[in-house]
């Protein structure tokens, strides 16, 4: 077994509480910060660069809604409650050692589910590891047989990596792709929502997002 610093943590299992951020999606930050006009507008914005919300505005009109602002404060009230449903969900599975990280993650998702997780740590190795990162010493995902990383993963029931999300499909690095590819079981997908996509980084369509779970 490798040296883990998470097996050397000071309290493993008892990290000091994180501020809860960044339970919103890029897009509905930016629909919070734009005037939308009316509901068709907000309907047409939400069909074009998010169809995963369209049923979401529609039930919201359906219940007589017909102010497109708070039509985008009550999406974004039901966006942030699913996220940290779904931190929750993930923050216990990784307790149980049953979930594979993959980084690079950012600090604020990273730094918590090192703190507690004692499953599997994959880096995709395309970007550079930060040194918030680098002292876990995550396992190379492009090193690893295929045997090797389907042995890896044979007890894992989620995972979490952070990828791109353009419309209704996620976009994720080689490594990831070749991690997916690999998996024997079916696992729940937890996902970072990524801002923009990584400069310099090729990223390849790793599925729909009605498949993931995001955090």
């Amino acid at each position: 077994m490798r040296d883990d610093p998470r097996l050397h943590h000071p309290h493993p299992h008892h990290p000091h509480p994180h501020a809860l951020h960044h339970v919103n999606s890029p897009f509905i930050e930016a629909l919070v910060k734009q005037r939308v006009g009316t509901m068709a507008d907000l309907l047409r914005l939400v069909e074009t660069y998010q169809p995963a919300l369209t049923q979401a505005v529609q039930s919201i009109a359906a219940d007589g809604i017909g102010d497109p602002t708070l039509a985008v404060e009550l999406l974004r009230i039901d966006e942030a409650v699913a996220a940290l449903g779904a931190q929750r969900s993930l923050l216990r599975a990784a307790a149980a050692g049953s979930v594979a990280i993959i980084v690079p993650l950012p600090p604020h998702v990273a730094s918590r589910l090192l703190s507690v997780s004692t499953g599997p740590l994959f880096s995709t190795d395309e970007d550079h590891i930060p040194p918030h990162l680098s002292r876990y010493n995550p396992v190379s995902v492009e090193r690893l047989m295929p045997v090797e990383l389907a042995g890896q993963l044979a007890e894992v029931e989620a995972i979490v990596f952070e990828a791109f999300v353009d419309g209704d499909r996620i976009h994720g690095r080689r490594g990831l792709a070749r991690l997916l590819q690999t998996l024997r079981q079916p696992v729940r997908r937890f996902v970072h929502s990524l801002p923009h996509a990584p400069h310099r980084a090729r990223l390849i369509d790793i599925g729909p997002t009605a498949e993931c779970l995001f955090i």
